[in-house]
């Protein structure tokens, strides 16, 4: 099939004539849907909002995982024992990265929910920053890395893209991410606000499947282990049809697509194809090896011809695949 990719979008575009065909039977799965895998464990762990004093922003108090809201910027508190009620706040927040390690990050963002803002007119920033502890005081860290967007103005709530940096995590098998809300300038009131401690993150992701395992041509009844070069089986006529089986998995579970393929295989020791795929769709994924949970009734016109063929199937989960080493027969 024709496969155009725009941006984050795949368009797949199958052959007509497949469609029309007289032979073609409904429904026809052009291709397997996938199906969204979220991390069920990326959420919060902990959450410091550091507090600090004064036009000399002298270090205050910290709150560890219990303030009612987390605060950010400058404000003039007429309650606050500061000094001269001035009080410049951070807030930061520690998000499990839920066992994401080496899985492919489809999409990742963070929400933030506004609760109240001095003035329409002050923003803050969002940055990646180092690790947080329960200790650690106003200007004594975390380290500020990366800008990843801002809060502007007067919303309610605020999504930031993060899916290329829970990639990097993902990849470097990191096991939490700290989040940093920061205001740009810590001397203008207009940048005061307060957010919900209830801060939204939401991964999504996905697994290759696994490896195809206990690949087999069937003549009737009898199955043929995988072979290559001149250990491969001859089958002889068929009995009543050839069949493929093997067995698929893939570490999130869910719904696959196992698809076999027939080459002719040439002197030369290549493979031909004749175009031609039998395949079964929406098969459930099964770890154990011994069960061969996906086949098919290998129908490749050429099959009627004596020679050496290989056969081959692949695995995908609507996003990813993978394939198995032929098999070879005669």
């Amino acid at each position: 099939m024709a496969t155009t990719l725009h941006g984050d979008r795949i368009t797949l575009e199958p052959d007509a004539n497949l469609l029309a065909a007289k032979d073609a039977t409904y429904p026809l799965y052009v291709d397997p849907t996938w199906q969204p895998k979220y991390c069920d464990a990326c959420g919060r762990n902990h959450y410091l909002v550091q507090y600090a004093c004064g036009s000399s922003k002298t270090p205050g108090y910290t709150v560890w995982d219990s303030e009612d809201q987390l605060r950010v910027g400058f404000i003039a508190d007429g309650t606050s024992s500061c000094a001269q009620h001035l009080v410049t706040a951070r807030s930061f927040v520690e998000m499990n990265l839920g066992g994401l390690g080496g899985k492919e990050i489809v999409a990742s963002s963070l929400v933030l929910n506004v609760n109240n803002s001095k003035s329409c007119s002050g923003n803050n920033n969002v940055h990646l920053t180092s690790g947080i502890n329960g200790g650690m005081a106003f200007n004594s860290g975390p380290s500020v890395y990366d800008y990843l967007g801002s809060v502007v103005g007067c919303p309610t709530n605020v999504e930031i893209n993060t899916t290329d940096l829970i990639k990097r995590f993902a990849d470097a098998n990191g096991t939490y991410v700290v989040f940093g809300i920061l205001s740009p300038n810590e001397g203008d009131q207009n940048t005061w606000k307060r957010y919900s401690t209830q801060v939204g993150f939401s991964v999504t992701y996905n697994s290759p499947p696994n490896s195809v395992q206990n690949l087999q041509i069937y003549n009737g009844t009898r199955g043929y282990p995988c072979a290559q070069g001149a250990s491969r089986p001859v089958l002889g006529k068929a009995s009543t049809s050839y069949i493929g089986k093997a067995n698929i998995s893939d570490p999130d579970g869910g719904m696959l697509y196992g698809g076999f393929r027939i080459y002719g295989v040439r002197a030369d020791g290549s493979y031909a194809w004749d175009g031609k795929e039998s395949g079964m769709d929406n098969v459930p994924s099964d770890t154990n090896p011994a069960h061969q949970n996906v086949q098919a009734t290998l129908t490749t016109p050429s099959l009627t011809k004596d020679g050496v063929y290989a056969l081959d199937v692949h695995a995908t989960d609507g996003r990813d695949t993978v394939w198995v080493k032929p098999c070879e027969f005669e």
